[in-house]
C-alpha cells in the first residue's frame, strides 16, 4: 500500500489532484479546513489502513492523517496517478481503536 501514499503524496505536491463536491460538502459540515487536508497527507504520521480496489465507484483508499491543527482525518482518496479526494472526516472515538487504524 506505500505505492498508494507515494502516488496520492506525489500528486499532492504537484498541486494534481481534485477535491469532490461531497467533500467540500463534508469539510464545512465539520468544520475541517481545507487546507489541513493536503497538509496532512503529507506528515510523517500518514498511513493507508485500507484499501478499496473493487469500490463501487471505484478502485480507493482510506487514509489516516494528521492536520497541522493536531487533528486526525480519515480521508478517502481515489488511486493515483489521477487523486480525486471522495470524503474526510475525524473518526470517531468508540468505532475505531485508540490508534484510529482499525474499526
Amino acid at each position: 500500500m506505500s505505492d498508494l501514499l507515494d502516488g496520492t503524496r506525489e500528486a499532492i505536491r504537484a498541486k494534481s489532484y481534485v477535491i469532490s463536491v461531497h467533500m467540500l460538502g463534508r469539510l464545512l459540515d465539520r468544520g475541517i479546513d481545507l487546507s489541513d487536508v493536503p497538509h496532512g497527507l503529507l506528515s510523517d504520521s500518514t498511513e493507508v489502513i485500507e484499501d478499496y480496489p473493487a469500490h463501487h465507484l471505484g478502485p480507493c483508499c482510506l487514509i489516516l492523517c494528521r492536520g497541522p491543527s493536531g487533528r486526525w482525518y480519515h480521508v478517502v482518496s481515489s488511486y493515483p496517478p489521477i487523486v480525486t479526494m471522495v470524503t474526510v472526516y475525524e473518526p470517531d472515538p468508540p468505532q475505531w481503536t485508540a490508534d484510529f487504524r482499525r474499526r
